[in-house]
């Protein structure tokens, strides 16, 4: 378990040993927080025959034990073969309504082992519409025994009626050396978070998020060469987040919070000028740029190609006005 987690770990022992845990739960934060890891153990907690809340609990002095790991359950659990636990995941980019109404017939049945059932829906706000609106009813109407957790990167792409009828638990990592400690990892970023991770943990992804930097840089200052940004931001899942790091970096730089490393060719007291003038407009591009990463993960079918080059042709009319 994550270390940032054992704390959350420790209330929800303490809940199902006092039978008050509630029936629904979001579990949110970026990818790497612990989101999965919370849930199936939560889950396996659940499943477990000495943590039920149908059954008075064997290990109540000592919560640590909690998934046992030897019973019936546990050993189901770890097979993926438990009979009370269902696991949804998209189907593509989205979770259809047949999914969600999938959780309600299962969660309409008995337990077939007599303890609980719990339902763990990966990548929630990818549900469409009619999906989220299926799953309200099954909150509105909880039955005992049954617990829904909802695993998702931003609660604020749920329904608030959805969220409304569950409990929050926001996961929060670390960050700056903490967080790198945690990982076994190093960063001269005092302002490194998880959302990181990728360039952190793999060589390559760093390289190409340092190519991006120098790249981005260059078209900034220089307002040169912005097809060649565009063709190495198509080449990486990550370059939405690299541009809007680079844009606050940027202006941390300015304000001397961050340093940061610049292309051979700017000269550094230049460039710290040009951070003085266009402090507005940076600002201006930092919220474009979340404007453009709003969209596309809003959208399913929106066009990454065709809204890069828009947003890079919005960056250069802000820079140049």
């Amino acid at each position: 378990m994550k270390s940032w987690l054992l704390a959350e770990q420790q209330v929800l022992i303490e809940q199902i040993h006092r039978k008050n845990l509630p029936h629904a739960i979001v579990l949110s934060g970026v990818s790497g927080a612990g989101k999965k890891e919370l849930a199936h153990w939560l889950a396996n907690a659940l499943m477990c025959q000495y943590s039920a809340p149908a059954e008075p609990s064997l290990l109540a002095n000592n919560p640590a034990d909690i998934p046992c790991g030897q019973c019936k359950n546990c050993h189901l659990f770890g097979q993926n073969s438990h009979p009370d636990h269902l696991d949804v995941v998209a189907e593509g980019n989205h979770i259809g309504v047949d999914q969600i109404r999938q959780v309600s017939r299962f969660l309409e049945k008995t337990a077939q082992l007599g303890h609980n059932q719990v339902v763990v829906i990966d990548g929630a706000e990818m549900m469409t519409e009619s999906a989220a609106n299926a799953l309200l009813k099954t909150l509105e109407e909880p039955t005992a025994h049954c617990y829904l957790l909802l695993l998702v990167k931003d609660i604020q792409h749920l329904l608030p009626t959805i969220v409304s009828r569950c409990r929050q638990l926001p996961l929060r990592p670390p960050v700056g050396a903490e967080l790198t400690a945690n990982l076994g990892k190093t960063s001269q970023d005092s302002f490194v978070n998880l959302s990181h991770f990728a360039e952190l943990a793999d060589p390559e992804i760093h390289q190409q998020y340092q190519q991006v930097v120098q790249q981005f840089i260059s078209f900034l200052y220089l307002g040169q060469q912005r097809m060649a940004l565009l063709t190495l931001l198509e080449t990486s899942a990550h370059s939405v987040r690299w541009l809007e790091k680079i844009a606050v970096d940027l202006l941390r730089s300015h304000h001397q919070w961050q340093s940061v490393t610049l292309p051979p060719a700017i000269d550094l007291d230049k460039f710290s000028r040009f951070l003085h003038d266009k402090q507005d407009a940076l600002y201006q591009v930092y919220q474009a740029i979340n404007a453009y990463n709003k969209k596309v993960t809003s959208y399913s079918q929106f066009n990454q190609t065709f809204g890069l080059e828009k947003l890079l042709v919005e960056i250069q009319f802000i820079i140049d006005d």
